[in-house]
This record gives structure tokens, sequence and C-alpha cells, in this order.
């Protein structure tokens, strides 16, 4: 078995702290349950037929919604398949919203331009492969500088 992080950047704020326990919590949630094992082995492992997301456009936003800044470029984390954003970390977003009362809206962009949105606003977090980039970005204590901090990691591991 091999370690496998997920990483996020969220604002570098009371808020996006905030979030991002939810999220750790949310994710040990479903490590221990089996469920992120299930998620990272039907992205990585599994045929395309088993591979959907589920409808995030239509989630209850009791809590508000929560724009992600995403590319679309990197399979299996999230692409394009028949127009259609699919991937891990789109079914992970969409999943952690729709079990934590959040809607989800995905923006997708140019890499280069996630960190910026967030940095604005324009995006509250961003997924987009981002596991590698956080871990160099969060090497001084979780933050980097203009207003954006990493995510706690959360490793789980997988086959």
């Amino acid at each position: 078995m091999s370690d496998f992080e997920f990483g996020s950047v969220l604002p570098k704020s009371e808020e996006g702290e905030a979030l991002g326990r939810e999220i750790n919590a949310w994710l040990d949630k479903v490590k221990k349950s089996g469920e992120l094992e299930q998620m990272t082995n039907r992205w990585t492992k599994g045929k395309d037929s088993e591979k959907v997301v589920p409808n995030y456009e239509s989630l209850p936003a009791t809590k508000g919604t929560l724009t992600m800044a995403t590319e679309g470029a990197y399979p299996p984390m999230n692409y394009y398949r028949d127009n259609e954003l699919v991937g891990l970390e789109i079914e992970l977003a969409a999943r952690f919203c729709e079990s934590t009362g959040y809607g989800l809206k995905i923006t997708p962009m140019n890499f280069d331009a996630t960190l910026p949105a967030v940095q604005s606003g324009k995006a509250y977090f961003a997924l987009a492969a981002l596991g590698f980039v956080v871990f160099l970005l969060c090497r001084n204590g979780g933050r980097i500088a203009n207003g954006i901090s990493g995510a706690p990691k959360t490793k789980f591991l997988r086959e």
C-alpha cells in the first residue's frame, strides 16, 4: 500500500481554517468507514462506467454555497469526460458538500489561476491535483503568502 494525500487550498482566514477542520473531520469519517478507499479505487482502478459524480448542482445549500476552483486536466483527480467535469476530487467535493449541508459551484480555470482565485475571493477553495503543490506550500506551518493557507493534510492509504 502507498500513501495518497488529499490537498486543498483555502483562504487564510478564520473561516478558511474552520472549513479546513470540517473537511478533515469529514475525510477522517469517510476514511474510517471505508468510503474514501472505495472512491479512490473507483477513480484509480475502476471501469469508466463506475466513475460517477453526484449531481452537485442541485445540492441544498443550508450552510451556503462553496465555489471550488479546478482545472479539469489531471485524470483521475479532475478531468472532462463527455463535456462533464469528473474525477476523484470532484466526487470528494460533491460528497463533502452533500454530507455537510453546503451547495457546490465548480469553476473550471487554468491551473495557474486557481490559487489567485482563492486569494481574490472568486473561489472559496481550490482542488486541482494540489496534493503535491500543497505539500510544497505548507512547509512553513501550513501557510503561504498572499492570504492562502493549505488545509491540514489528511493522509489515507490505498493499494
